[in-house]
């Protein structure tokens, strides 16, 4: 027998347990109440917000729970913890294993809710998780965004709603290992609206997964971006974006649907692109630096692409690109009006061009295509 270990697993035990043993729940009417808890937070703590209005200015600084006792910040409901008008609803600064779920940030003038590592680059804000929230009229025009994460790690974004922002409803830099699922979100008349997701500054290893964009602003996802060098994490990395999976979301309307911009290895697979006002994707090189890489080795394969009169070019080329690595397998492709093929910049592989989908769009907004298509696009895509 290990002695060692053992010893250790009994450690891991002993703290597990005494952190659930002694977790306080806290209660709060206001954001006043709110300030005061945040000082007092602790591994396996519970943050409860009442019904009701609460102001925004709200900041939790290195307020650390654990992977196995994390801090809890639980709103009474998306249409009853309401955080309404001001600048920015909450900051998070340093702070790891905090969830916060079950609200709605409404109104501000800068941000939402804004995540970060406190400056560090070096030490990521970990563990952060946000569920159920609601944030909606960000902006409403500039660099202003609904959730601005910056130097996060393993963190989950899932079952939130964005509508009407600025700059992006989800600003990434510098984040790595995380994953946004079932989440919306809408573009909202009045509002500027650059991207619906942007990754950018050196981010990596990200899901996006199982969303739906309704005409989300000018690039659904931003796959990429243009950062200033001090604010990449890791410093000195040379890509935007790397390693990014996009898989089993719907895309409607907006001016492009992805926009790979100084990112490399991406796998775009299983989505629904429906009906873009202008181009399907974008393959851009916004840097100049040439020790940048080139915008590379994205893979498209077993997606559904739908498209009318308002798509003239499918893929948009910038110069500078290596628009000849990306890989083009298995999509389906289908135009409503002339049935035209899709001009690509490269050759695909097993496409499926102007075949009968069948596609019915119900009134929630789904979609449905006959079972012999249900391998593309989202249909029958199912991830853990």
């Amino acid at each position: 027998m290990n002695h060692k270990l053992t010893k250790i697993t009994l450690l891991t035990l002993f703290i597990i347990f005494n952190n659930s043993l002694f977790a306080k729940e806290y209660s709060a009417k206001n954001s006043e109440e709110i300030k005061k808890f945040s000082k007092m937070l602790k591994p396996g703590d519970t943050l409860s917000l009442s019904n009701g209005e609460f102001r925004g200015g709200i900041t939790f600084d290195r307020v650390k729970g654990t992977k196995d006792s994390p801090i809890v910040i639980n709103g009474a409901g998306v249409n009853q913890t309401i955080f309404k008008n001001g600048k920015q609803a909450i900051h998070l600064i340093d702070c790891h294993y905090i969830t916060l779920r079950n609200f709605s940030v409404q109104n501000f003038s800068t941000n939402g809710i804004n995540a970060d590592d406190g400056g560090s680059q070096k030490i990521p804000s970990t563990g952060i998780t946000l569920e159920n929230i609601s944030i909606k009229e960000i902006g409403p025009k500039g660099n202003f965004d609904g959730l601005k994460l910056s130097g996060l790690h393993k963190f989950m974004i899932k079952n939130c709603y964005f509508s009407g922002w600025g700059g992006s409803a989800i600003d990434m830099v510098g984040c790595h290992s995380g994953r946004v699922q079932n989440c919306t979100l809408e573009g909202k008349e009045g509002f500027s609206q650059n991207s619906g997701i942007q990754i950018k500054g050196g981010s990596s290893d990200i899901k996006v997964i199982k969303n739906t964009f309704k005409k989300a602003g000018q690039r659904g996802i931003n796959l990429g971006g243009s950062t200033g060098e001090k604010w990449f994490r890791p410093l000195g990395a040379k890509y935007e974006a790397k390693n990014v999976e996009v898989a089993g979301n719907t895309f409607i309307a907006g001016m492009a649907h992805i926009a790979f911009v100084t990112s490399e290895e991406s796998h775009i697979h299983h989505n629904l692109f429906y009906k873009p006002e202008k181009w399907f994707f974008r393959i851009l090189q916004e840097t100049q630096d040439p020790s940048f890489i080139k915008t590379q080795k994205g893979k498209i394969e077993k997606n559904i692409f739908v498209f009318d009169d308002h798509v003239k070019t499918f893929i948009n080329i910038g110069s500078g690109t290596a628009a000849d690595t990306f890989v083009f397998n298995e999509n389906l492709w289908q135009d409503i009006n002339k049935q035209r093929k899709p001009k690509l910049p490269v050759k695909e592989t097993k496409g499926v061009y102007n075949t009968d989908l069948k596609m019915t769009q119900f009134k929630n907004g789904s979609f449905r295509v006959a079972d012999k298509y249900k391998d593309f696009g989202p249909f029958s895509y199912t991830n853990d």
